[in-house]
């Protein structure tokens, strides 16, 4: 390449061409850009930047990895250098291998010749000071004091190395509270800033706070902070303008109310509204009707408690008359009373339609849980036993051997 060439991929002159084009030179170090990809014959893969390597005994063109088959992390020194092997079969880089240890010039510790001039501690060590330094340069006086003495306190808890790897992760936080207030504020404060689900995200620097006695972390106004987070998202799932969603948000705005009268919780208003959201999304969006009540919960029979508040929400706004029935529990006397009735009519059967209704209406309520409905209409089952539909549900009871027909 003359001295007044330019490769035409970096743009540098003087260098050594490395290929020739029609649109010109291009130099050593950019030449491999503008060979096709080769295959290379020792593991495979696709590669431009192909050489060949004599000390390895490879006489044809290999990757990169092929060419550093002969490389790994020392296990003295911890460098990735060329490791030679040592009469007692231990793998070392040269420096180590030669010079074996040595003293690290800043703190005079023993450490492995291949270090440098520092021991794996010290460079650490210095690392997160110089990072801390660079991280302080973003902040106001007192914050960046803050900062520091945040990087000294992740030091003695995590080491030097977790530290230096992490430290700038929570430069943002501190950033954002040099530009809000300017110094580190209460922890309500920071509840309404960030949020609990935020402070979550840097839960080394409140625990930093917490220890040195800067914040003092209050558990309620966080469990109410994450309870509102929850709510509000229940809220962006339900769509205001369809008619189940209308009855959703009357019912949550009630239910804001009497908490702000005191009269119940942030963690119940989020159970009782994450249930209605539940029915209003089996209804498709519409007013809950009789039936989709009942399948929620033949399917959710513990979330009647927290249902209960919504079904007398649409009743009272005279959307629906909705009845929860009363079929999660049966005393034992009961169940005792029932299968005695049962057994009796096994004894005392009759093929009529009178001991029909008399062993549906004791069947349901022993076998299903259910007290029998006037709705009701049932079939025989050709497999054997009745199907009782009820409420826009089919029920299935057995039907004692010898009575046939309806």
């Amino acid at each position: 390449m003359k001295a007044d060439e330019a490769c035409i991929r970096c743009r540098r002159k003087g260098r050594r061409t490395g290929l020739r084009l029609p649109e010109g030179p291009v130099c050593n170090a950019c030449a491999p850009w503008f060979r096709d990809p080769q295959k290379c014959p020792s593991c495979g893969r696709m590669s431009r930047h192909m050489s060949r390597v004599r000390r390895l005994g490879i006489e044809e063109p290999v990757c990169p990895s092929c060419q550093q088959a002969d490389h790994a992390v020392c296990p003295a020194c911890r460098r990735y250098r060329r490791l030679f092997e040592m009469d007692d079969g231990k793998m070392l880089c040269r420096r180590c291998l030669e010079e074996g240890t040595g003293s690290c010039p800043a703190c005079g510790d023993p450490m492995p010749a291949g270090r440098g001039n520092l021991c794996e501690a010290c460079y650490w060590k210095g690392l997160l000071d110089k990072r801390v330094k660079i991280c302080q340069a973003g902040l106001g006086k007192l914050l960046a004091e803050e900062f520091k003495e945040f990087g000294a306190w992740f030091e003695g808890r995590r080491g030097a190395q977790a530290a230096a790897l992490r430290v700038n992760k929570y430069l943002t936080f501190f950033q954002e509270m040099d530009a809000k207030w300017g110094h580190i504020p209460s922890y309500g404060d920071l509840l309404r800033r960030f949020h609990a689900e935020g402070l979550r995200r840097v839960r080394l620097v409140v625990s930093w706070m917490e220890e040195s006695g800067r914040v003092k972390v209050d558990e309620k106004l966080r469990e109410e902070d994450s309870e509102y987070l929850r709510i509000r998202r229940l809220k962006a799932r339900i769509d205001a303008s369809s008619a189940g969603g209308a009855l959703w948000d009357g019912y949550r705005k009630n239910l804001m109310e009497h908490h702000r009268q005191g009269r119940t919780s942030l963690r119940s208003i989020r159970m009782a509204l994450s249930s209605a959201a539940e029915l209003v999304r089996r209804a498709g969006g519409h007013a809950p009707t009789q039936s989709s009540l009942d399948a929620y919960l033949q399917d959710k029979p513990g979330q009647k408690a927290n249902i209960t508040g919504f079904v007398n929400h649409v009743n009272n706004d005279g959307v629906a008359n909705l009845v929860i029935q009363n079929s999660e529990s049966m005393s034992r006397s009961e169940r005792k009373r029932l299968e005695q009735a049962l057994i009796s009519m096994m004894k005392h059967q009759e093929d009529t339609q009178g001991f029909r209704k008399m062993w549906i209406c004791a069947a349901m309520r022993y076998f299903q849980g259910r007290p029998l409905r006037k709705d009701h209409s049932w079939r025989e089952d050709p497999q054997g036993g009745l199907i009782v539909r009820m409420a826009g549900l089919e029920f299935w009871i057995p039907l004692p051997k010898g009575i046939g027909g309806k």
